[in-house]
């Protein structure tokens, strides 16, 4: 994982993973939230508990995509992610998964 340029955002009230890819990988690119997760992983270890103070590393969406040495390890993160959503029992989750194994695909 590339974290030069990696920034710090502290979470606040009604944040989710997905609104702060959102927030800064820009719109329509929320399910990039495992990268925010695999730079935060002392800190995040659900992808959706994440509570007010807590601080993520940001990493740069582009410089990581670009990158290919870090392909096969966001692939494997992607999809491990992925598989987390198998058992969630939300009406949300088999999207969420099926556009996390994509993502992965693509890699």
């Amino acid at each position: 994982l590339i974290l030069d340029g990696a920034q710090e955002y502290t979470v606040r009230s009604r944040d989710t993973l997905s609104k702060i890819a959102n927030k800064f990988y820009g719109q329509g690119n929320g399910y990039y939230f495992p990268l925010i997760m695999l730079a935060s992983s002392d800190t995040v270890l659900d992808p959706d508990t994440i509570v007010p103070g807590m601080v993520l590393t940001i990493p740069d969406l582009q410089k990581n995509l670009n990158d290919a040495s870090t392909h096969e390890s966001l692939k494997k993160f992607f999809t491990e992610i992925a598989d987390v959503y198998k058992t969630k029992n939300t009406e949300a989750a088999p999207t969420i998964r099926k556009e996390l194994l994509k993502i992965a695909n693509s890699l």
